[in-house]
């Protein structure tokens, strides 16, 4: 729960005021005129909010009447009254669009938790909206996970009314609009008659997705893959992102080889298959991480339910021993170029945001610290399996010298 920032609290010759601002004003929203008493506990509750603008109604209520019990000597009646007045009057303060409230509604249950990554969804009222890739990622119904870095959660409506938000658009296509919130973000879905909007805090910590209540193919699927953007947008907080790439393990590590959609991402990793029995980890996205492991710095990739239209993915965390940049050619030959194209190549396959300067930044710094822990490799090929033999012979290279040093 959180005061919106369609209203602002201003004093009028000594009276308080709740008055529209911004969108607001132009669609008539009225004004809400505050005694004294009201206006010190609508300033009590902006503090609240601001050190916990996930905070339930109850929980707001009771912080709210301790803080009066701290300074009134209350009965045992008249707590139970005020109790109630509190109640009412954040009600009231819902019901005006002041206050907006992130939490499932009361009647809602939990009915999957899902892990990945360090993020942790929650999906509630139901499993007919859920795609079935999630299920190996489902935790046991008795697990009470650890706290993590992130949470997702999929909620039904009701929905904040996002009309009154003051945003800035940063991201505008015919599939997805995602604005600039003081909140954090703001993601509409105009293609998706399902998706009402999504909510994402600006510490990369909660996201809340708001759906419309049913279960038919076109939203299980659009969930699915706003879930893979939104989940993009948490790990990026955690130093953690996408990378747009099939994936094989071999020698104990993940060997990613990504590259421009039709350099035959999925055609080289089935020749390593094919050739060395080399088994699949992902056939397009890879989660990519660098972890530490006391002192050292771990590259680490971790196994995502999203793998494009190749039905390849895996549950499993390994570590990452390499990319491979694909380009078409008629013969096989490994080039290492320089580090600003090594670091380029690689960035233009991520498909974590790039939404500000900050996204930028981190997708920057992340790229330049990782072609200083792995190696980048460029990789001119055929379709033919001596391209998977060119490759190998390169890592082996690769992997002596290290066993060596």
């Amino acid at each position: 729960m959180y005061p919106s920032s369609a209203y602002t609290l201003q004093n009028l010759q000594g009276i308080d005021y709740l008055l529209p601002i911004g969108q607001g004003v132009a669609t008539f929203h009225r004004q809400l005129k505050l005694n004294a008493s009201s206006a010190k506990l609508y300033r009590e509750i902006e503090t609240i909010c601001k050190e916990d603008r996930n905070i339930s109604r109850d929980a707001l209520v009771e912080k709210l009447l301790l803080s009066l019990q701290q300074e009134n000597d209350f009965t045992g009646n008249e707590t139970a009254e005020i109790q109630g007045d509190l109640m009412s009057f954040i009600q009231m303060l819902q019901t005006f669009g002041v206050l907006i409230d992130t939490k499932p509604k009361e009647d809602t249950h939990l009915t999957h938790q899902a892990l990945i990554g360090r993020v942790l969804l929650k999906f509630y009222d139901g499993d007919g909206y859920l795609s079935s890739e999630f299920n190996d990622f489902f935790l046991p119904k008795e697990t009470i996970p650890a706290s993590m870095d992130s949470t997702i959660q999929i909620l039904f409506h009701p929905y904040p009314d996002t009309s009154l938000m003051k945003r800035i658009l940063l991201v505008h296509t015919s599939e997805l609009l995602v604005y600039q919130t003081d909140l954090g973000y703001l993601l509409e879905y105009p293609s998706s008659d399902g998706i009402y909007s999504i909510h994402l805090s600006n510490d990369g910590t909660q996201a809340d997705f708001y759906v419309r209540e049913d279960t038919d193919e076109k939203l299980r699927y659009d969930i699915f893959h706003a879930v893979r953007l939104v989940l993009s947008y948490l790990l990026q907080k955690q130093d953690a992102f996408l990378l747009h790439s099939a994936s094989i393990l071999y020698a104990g590590h993940a060997w990613l080889f990504s590259g421009p959609s039709g350099t035959g991402k999925s055609t080289h990793t089935a020749l390593w298959n094919k050739r060395f029995q080399t088994p699949f980890i992902n056939g397009d996205l890879n989660l990519i991480t660098i972890e530490k492991d006391g002192q050292q710095d771990c590259p680490m990739t971790y196994g995502i339910p999203w793998c494009g239209t190749s039905g390849i993915y895996s549950t499993e965390k390994y570590p990452l021993g390499g990319i491979i940049i694909l380009h078409q050619s008629a013969d096989n030959h490994v080039l290492v170029k320089k580090d600003d194209e090594k670091q380029l190549s690689v960035l233009q396959r991520l498909i974590s945001p790039f939404w500000t300067i900050e996204q930028m930044e981190q997708n920057l710094a992340f790229t330049d610290a990782l072609l200083h822990q792995i190696p980048i490799w460029h990789l001119y090929c055929n379709m033919e399996e001596e391209a998977a033999i060119c490759m190998k012979q390169e890592i082996d290279s690769y992997l002596s010298k290290i066993k060596e040093s």
